[in-house]
């Protein structure tokens, strides 16, 4: 039996507008770009954590592959 090398952890690339702070109600399209040196199929789940952080009120965005959806949860 051989045993491999762990996989790697994915990592963030990118993620646009680079903003550190927008106005209450404002509504903004982010784009968020990741990589896998594993290759995409074991991407399973990935989130994108939206947060003040002055008190940690904020969303997870969760993005599910199997399902092909998004998933808005609370956080705080």
């Amino acid at each position: 039996m051989t045993v491999g090398a762990a996989p790697s952890a994915p990592t963030t690339v990118s993620l646009t507008p680079s903003v550190s702070s927008i106005a209450l109600d404002t509504q903004m399209d982010f784009t968020a770009v990741y990589r896998d040196v594993n290759g995409g199929n074991t991407f399973w789940r990935v989130y994108l954590i939206l947060t003040d952080q002055v008190g940690g009120q904020g969303c997870y965005v969760r993005y599910d592959q199997a399902g092909n959806r998004m998933e808005v949860l609370e956080s705080g």
